[in-house]
C-alpha cells in the first residue's frame, strides 16, 4: 500500500516537471522567434535599457 501511494506522489511530480519543461520550452522558442519578447524579457527580468533611456525607480516606503 505504501509502495503504492509513493508511487502515485511520484508520477505527479514527474508529470509537473514535463509540464513545466514543456512550458520552458515554449518560452525559449518565444525568444529565439520573437524580438519583441526577448526585448521584454530584457527589461523586466534584467533592467536592460535601450541606448539613451534612464530608468526610474519609485520606492514606496511601508513604515508610513
Amino acid at each position: 500500500m505504501k509502495l503504492e501511494e509513493e508511487t502515485n506522489e511520484l508520477e505527479k511530480q514527474i508529470k509537473l516537471e514535463l509540464d513545466k519543461t514543456e512550458e520552458l520550452q515554449k518560452e525559449i522558442e518565444a525568444l529565439k522567434s520573437s524580438e519583441s519578447r526577448l526585448e521584454e524579457v530584457a527589461r523586466e527580468k534584467f533592467g536592460m535599457t535601450k541606448d539613451g533611456e534612464k530608468i526610474y525607480k519609485v520606492i514606496i516606503d511601508s513604515t508610513k
